[in-house]
């Protein structure tokens, strides 16, 4: 399995008030000597806050040691695609797709740089 990025990550840093969010699009490569090297799964697109994101809560970042935590809790995940005609056997394996309601729990950051609000 790899995790292969669709793009670069983006997302916003508020200092004052420590909100802040991450953006990701990723595909997961599945890797197997029977598998063609177009099988995976994706787009995964996952939207991260220090909010509360469904039943999940972030901790805003800190001025003090430039960390912050992240969640995620509603994030879908698509099946797979291909596979060569396996995508069924893939899916029913590992229980593709997966509906909203997947989620990061405390995803830690620390920003090398600490940035001050004013």
């Amino acid at each position: 399995m790899r995790f292969v990025p669709l793009a670069d990550a983006t997302g916003t840093l508020i200092p004052l008030t420590g909100e802040a969010t991450a953006a990701v699009s990723y595909r997961i490569s599945l890797v197997h000597p029977l598998l063609p090297d177009t099988c995976g799964i994706g787009p995964i697109d996952i939207n991260l806050t220090t909010d509360q994101d469904g039943d999940y809560l972030g901790v805003p970042y800190s001025m003090d040691d430039g960390t912050v935590t992240y969640v995620n809790g509603t994030f879908g995940v698509p099946g797979s695609d291909g596979c060569g005609g396996l995508e069924p056997s893939i899916d029913g394996l590992i229980g593709l797709p997966a509906p909203s309601g997947n989620y990061v729990d405390a995803l830690h950051g620390q920003f090398d740089t600490i940035f001050v609000g004013s």
